[in-house]
């Protein structure tokens, strides 16, 4: 439940994200090759929902009417990261058993996780690239195709680890003390997690057969159910960080942050009911 909240946070962004990462890169995207490169990533990091003549035409857009396009991609960025981060911290609130920042606060954090998308998306892309390039190279040394599979997983590891490591560490409402020692352990079953996600997706997506559902639904379904999977990996390895937090907050005596005000549920009705009918028997 938790996941789809995220889930429906980021695949509502996608659009003005990836508009204001066209419009603000399109200063720099004067050459056929950067543009090339820039359409490979966007395409591979939106699991080809938009086909590369798609982005293509959104590039050579962008380019012509960069001005406009601009302006418009940075409110529309500011957008979608706060939209995001919204949904990210609310869910965290049960997970961590806190309560959320002041709204100004809130906002200012999620706004300043503007440019922590954009070093994040910049080192996802680098490290795809990377990792591509390491493929073709060793492809024609006389090193073994493992040893590329292996610097490429490498690569790839690394980004994940970044990218969980600083959400964890940043979007938890609760006392830095007690995520230290605790992040790095969640962001690496996240990390471990999407990197199984990205070879176990290609085969997902051939059974799942999303022409069912239409040439034009069908890149949403497959764009929807990657991110949903995405988030459930976010969801987990907050878990696992939140499970060492609370550990440490309960054997040190003191919380682990501020309690919860009732604004965000923080236990199932199930459990609410069986915790209930425990206090009517004491």
């Amino acid at each position: 439940m938790l996941a789809s909240v995220v889930s429906w946070g980021i695949l509502s962004s996608v659009i003005p994200i990836l508009v204001a990462i066209v419009a603000i890169t399109s200063w720099t995207l004067r050459d056929a090759v950067r543009q090339r490169v820039l359409i490979q990533a966007l395409t591979r990091i939106l699991q080809h929902s938009l086909t590369q003549r798609d982005v293509r035409v959104l590039i050579h857009v962008a380019v012509q009417h960069r001005g406009l396009l601009s302006l418009l991609g940075i409110a529309g960025i500011a957008w979608g990261a706060s939209n995001i981060g919204g949904a990210v911290s609310t869910v965290f609130q049960p997970i961590f058993q806190v309560r959320g920042r002041p709204i100004l606060r809130e906002k200012v954090i999620d706004i300043a996780m503007i440019f922590v998308f954009t070093v994040l998306m910049l080192v996802i892309i680098t490290a795809t690239t990377a990792g591509a390039l390491l493929d073709h190279i060793l492809s024609q040394a006389p090193l073994p195709a493992a040893t590329s599979f292996a610097l490429g997983t490498a690569i790839s590891l690394l980004a994940g680890l970044l990218l969980f490591g600083i959400l964890y560490s940043i979007f938890p409402n609760i006392e830095p003390r007690f995520k230290t020692g605790h992040v790095w352990k969640g962001a690496a079953v996240a990390a471990i997690l999407f990197q199984i996600l990205s070879y176990v997706w290609p085969l997902y997506a051939v059974l799942f057969h999303p022409r069912r559902y239409g040439a034009l639904f069908a890149p949403i379904v497959v764009l929807g159910v990657w991110i949903y999977f995405f988030s459930l990996i976010l969801i987990v390895g907050a878990e696992v960080v939140a499970f060492g937090s609370l550990a440490e907050a309960k054997r040190s005596g003191m919380a682990i942050g501020p309690a919860p005000d009732g604004t965000v549920p923080q236990r199932m009705p199930s459990q609410l009911a069986a915790s209930d009918l425990s206090a009517k028997d004491d």
